[in-house]
């Protein structure tokens, strides 16, 4: 992987549903199916430790984006979804 691994996220993340996809010099990367509205799941950047301090996305909607080249492969989301596709294979 060409970003950083760290071993444990950088900020606090208050669902513990979550699954930990790692993180790079600034960013938490999680995935979500328990608590997400998209019944494929949620890919979420953490930024912080406060609650607001995140952006998600569901993974359908990026999975579709990357198909269609809607969503850009240098995207955070994209970073994400690579992630998540990792932690699939490593299973």
């Amino acid at each position: 992987m060409s970003v950083l691994q760290a071993e444990k996220p950088l900020y606090k993340h208050d669902c513990d549903d979550c699954l930990y996809l790692g993180s790079d010099e600034m960013r938490d990367y999680y995935f979500c199916k328990k608590r997400s509205f998209s019944s494929e799941g949620t890919l979420i950047i953490r930024l912080g430790d406060n609650p607001q301090d995140y952006f998600s996305m569901p993974k359908d909607v990026v999975k579709s984006g990357l198909a269609s080249n809607a969503l850009a492969e240098d995207t955070v989301f994209a970073m994400c979804y690579r992630r998540y596709l990792e932690y699939l294979e490593n299973k």
